[in-house]
């Protein structure tokens, strides 16, 4: 009985959702691969919804269309050997520059506490990032009509397969880029706005 005891506390330990030390919104997902056929040919797809913590499936028009989804893993070409991250495309299906990679600067080793802001490090937001085991991204969230309508999103990915990911994530729902406690910054996010 208590090997028994001792058995379930570690399976619930080790499946327990990641937590941020200063109680910042946060938690862990799996998110299946969207190929290019199931892309194209309205299949299902997997999706992140930050705000619920919920990863969301559908087909990928209504997933854009419904616009709660913030993060997708996917392949941009079938024929290319790596798999990518991207935020949806805006419900009028232009494409965002709303991700960024640590890889240059961090590495694929450093842990996701280790990001602690983004602005004055030389972010460069991409529509699409290379999807790297071990490492570190930040993502622009957008909630429109919501108040802060753009928010912050860090990630790390624990876990890289040819048909799923795992990740770590955190986010910041005060307008901020500062993933320490911090008051709300409403004109943090001013610049990033301006691309849209």
């Amino acid at each position: 009985m208590r090997w028994a005891m001792i058995l379930l506390l570690l399976a619930a330990s080790a499946a327990a959702d990641y937590q941020d030390p200063f109680g910042l919104p946060s938690g862990s997902a799996t998110l299946g691969l969207a190929t290019q056929d199931s892309i194209q040919n309205n299949g299902e797809v997997e999706g992140l919804d930050v705000a619920t913590g919920e990863v969301l499936a559908g087909s990928y028009l209504d997933l854009v269309q419904e616009g709660e989804v913030d993060l997708v893993f996917f392949d941009l070409d079938p024929e290319s050997p790596g798999l990518q991250l991207r935020a949806l495309e805006g419900d009028d299906y232009f494409d965002r520059l709303l991700i960024f990679s640590f890889a240059d600067s961090l590495g694929t080793t450093a842990p996701l506490e280790s990001v602690t802001g983004a602005e004055g490090e030389g972010v460069e937001w991409a529509v699409h990032e290379e999807a790297l085991e071990g490492c570190c991204y930040l993502l622009l969230q957008l909630q429109e009509g919501a108040e802060p309508e753009v928010t912050a999103v860090k990630f790390r990915i624990t876990l890289l397969e040819d048909e799923s990911l795992e990740l770590d994530w955190v986010w910041q729902p005060n307008g901020s880029m500062d993933f320490v406690p911090s008051a709300a910054l409403e004109s943090s996010l001013g610049s990033v706005k301006l691309l849209y």
